[in-house]
């Protein structure tokens, strides 16, 4: 039995007695998480642990807006980019372009080369707040479209 297989096995009776969250606890449990581990002094290996995580928070949120905004069109069916591309015609462009281009930057640094360095911790703390500043503002642009 592989250590992945093990490790399934383990946590799926505790999977299946956690309630899944609500989409935007989801990100602010990934940005906690992001924000936890950057505070406990990156190495290499946590930085690219932090990016996912910002990576992850972001992409959850995106996935949250669509579902509150147009339920069941857009999350699912079209491509990561594409989606984050759409929100240019939904939100305003500043936070559209903005969420773009964090998203490519967390993208990148996610996906390393040999060649290339981790991220430094200015850079994470940078990527850190941007990532909750879009955040914030595709929840506030959600709320918004319902009137609530």
């Amino acid at each position: 039995m592989t250590a992945r297989a093990a490790w399934s096995m383990r946590c799926a009776p505790l999977c299946d007695r956690v309630d899944p969250l609500p989409e935007w606890s989801r990100a602010g449990r990934a940005l906690a998480g992001a924000a936890a581990l950057l505070d406990a002094g990156p190495g290499p290996a946590r930085a690219r642990t932090v990016v996912r995580l910002l990576r992850h928070a972001l992409e959850v949120a995106v996935d949250a807006f669509w579902e509150a905004t147009r339920p069941g069109e857009v999350a699912g069916h079209s491509r990561r980019a594409r989606q984050i591309r759409l929100l240019a015609a939904t939100v305003d462009r500043s936070t559209a372009h903005g969420v773009y281009a964090t998203w490519c930057m967390l993208s990148d640094a996610a996906k390393p080369h040999p060649y290339e360095l981790a991220p430094t911790t200015s850079e994470l703390r940078a990527l850190q707040a941007a990532t909750e500043r879009h955040v914030a503002a595709l929840a506030e642009a959600a709320k918004s479209s319902h009137g609530q």
